[in-house]
């Protein structure tokens, strides 16, 4: 399992969702339908930029937020 330290962009996401649950609140805050996915398993957060166009940097900072946290404060992206 990943450390906050060690969550790059070839994290898996399910790896990430599994060991910071917190974090499901953020792909959700981001309208990313990874929370769930059965594909989950096999994309990285480098994945995401390809499929959904994110800011990658901007979206793992929200991660480390919430993650060092230990509840997600992530900014509204409507």
């Amino acid at each position: 399992m990943p450390s906050q330290e060690s969550i790059t962009e070839e994290t898996h996401i399910e790896q990430l969702l599994t060991r910071y649950p917190q974090a499901a609140q953020v792909f959700v805050a981001w309208r990313l339908a990874c929370v769930g996915c059965w594909l989950a398993c096999f994309h990285t957060l480098h994945d995401l930029n390809a499929i959904y166009g994110i800011d990658l940097q901007a979206f793992m900072a929200d991660l480390r937020r919430a993650i060092a946290s230990k509840a997600p404060q992530v900014h509204d992206r409507s």
